[in-house]
């Protein structure tokens, strides 16, 4: 097994500290010799202390840039050729590409890529075009293909993206699962808790909806505000917590959003948040307005700390969340409905919580961390004696 060389590849080094965070100790500790290749963001020493393997740094940029992708490319092969892994292993869009051609020109047997979100998906636009051509060119340099969702899984097979001999879902979907020991209310330090109440001005005569995640229009913030707005002239005691990194460069909000976010004082914008427990904990309600996703990590977290949900139905969301019975789900880019959603969970408190109840048992049984590294092992462990055993040679795992 120690001979058993994989790569796990991210575009940024980020991912091996929130994508799949804790997945490469667990799979170094079920006895693969696992590196991480990415390019470097943060601090190196602390993501290989973390996760106990070496990194390699490769130049991967995350935007188009044709030059440094050919460059990178090229690293990437000559990396492949000299120390000649079994399995490489990419993670995001970009390093899928780079890595999964590079590895089928030098001759990587087992080649796999995690769909975590099919950009294509988003809309008719010519770059939804261009993207859905990107990622059926980097299908076919795979060997194989995890979408980390049901849902994405059968878009691909309906839309005769990827043949479906080549793709799987792991366990019931996601990438890393959710750390229900981290992700534990009872486990908040009292401190951080008290910090978030002070920061938003808590009053328990509110009814706090929470907005997590980058702060940009994929992400619905325009929809949730805007739904928002409309609730609040009809029931003054609900607030807005937004949480999370206002990103400019991906594409400015429009005026009116960004105006409310800064001038209404019912919408309490925080920021980046050192913790997220503390708002999940605070909050009535989760409101998830995305309109693309792979398998949310998100939504785990929120269900993990029994926050009902209220969210899109999207590729991803409606893995996860059943409308009445593990939350609510809206028309995705249809303010009417969120607002009648984020309503219903207002009136009907004892029922969002009872979902949200519900909802926390499926994660303890199918979501954890540790069940969705498992199953990660075990494919390995599959593909592993599958190529021995088309060599003619046994090996135990």
């Amino acid at each position: 097994m120690e001979n058993i060389k994989i790569f796990s590849i991210a575009s940024t080094s980020l991912a091996f500290r929130g994508l799949i965070n804790g997945q490469i100790k667990y799979i170094k500790d079920c006895g693969y010799n696992i590196k991480m290749v990415s390019n470097k963001e943060g601090s190196i020493d602390e993501i290989e202390q973390a996760e106990g393997v070496a990194h390699i740094t490769l130049p991967i940029n995350r935007n188009f840039a044709p030059i440094a992708d050919l460059i990178a490319l090229y690293k990437f092969y000559k990396l492949f050729k000299k120390e000649k892994p079994l399995i490489i292993h990419s993670q995001s869009i970009k390093a899928n590409l780079l890595s999964m051609v590079a590895g089928k020109l030098a001759g990587v047997p087992i080649r796999i890529q995690t769909m975590a979100g099919l950009i294509s998906t988003m809309d008719n636009s010519l770059k939804s075009k261009i993207y859905r051509q990107v990622e059926i060119i980097t299908f076919k340099f795979s060997t194989n293909v995890w979408p980390n969702s049901i849902s994405s899984y059968k878009y691909m097979l309906d839309t005769k993206m990827c043949p479906k001999e080549k793709m799987a879902v792991i366990g019931y979907g996601s990438s890393n699962g959710v750390n229900i020991n981290l992700f534990n209310k009872d486990k908040i330090p009292q401190n951080e808790l008290e910090d978030a109440k002070k920061i938003i001005n808590f009053d328990s005569s509110n009814f706090y909806f929470l907005f997590l995640g980058r702060i940009v229009r994929d992400k619905g913030i325009a929809d949730a505000v805007k739904a928002f707005t409309t609730l609040q002239k009809k029931h003054q005691h609900v607030r807005l917590i937004v949480a999370g990194i206002y990103d400019e460069s991906a594409a400015p909000l429009d005026t009116e959003t960004l105006s409310a976010l800064k001038n209404n004082s019912a919408i309490h914008f925080v920021g980046k948040v050192p913790s997220v427990q503390p708002y999940f904990t605070v909050a009535n309600c989760f409101l998830f307005p995305s309109y693309r996703e792979g398998f949310p990590t998100v939504l785990l977290e929120a269900g993990a700390l029994r926050c009902p949900i209220i969210c899109s139905d999207i590729i991803g969301n409606i893995d996860m969340i059943r409308h009445n019975e593990t939350g609510l789900i809206f028309k995705v880019k249809d303010v009417n409905d969120i607002e009648k959603s984020m309503e219903y969970s207002l009136k009907n408190r004892d029922k969002v919580k009872i979902m949200a109840d519900t909802f926390y048992n499926e994660i303890e049984q199918n979501f954890t961390h540790n069940f969705v590294c498992s199953k990660v092992g075990q494919a390995y462990d599959q593909l592993v004696k599958k190529h021995f055993f088309k060599k003619g040679v046994s090996i135990t795992i």
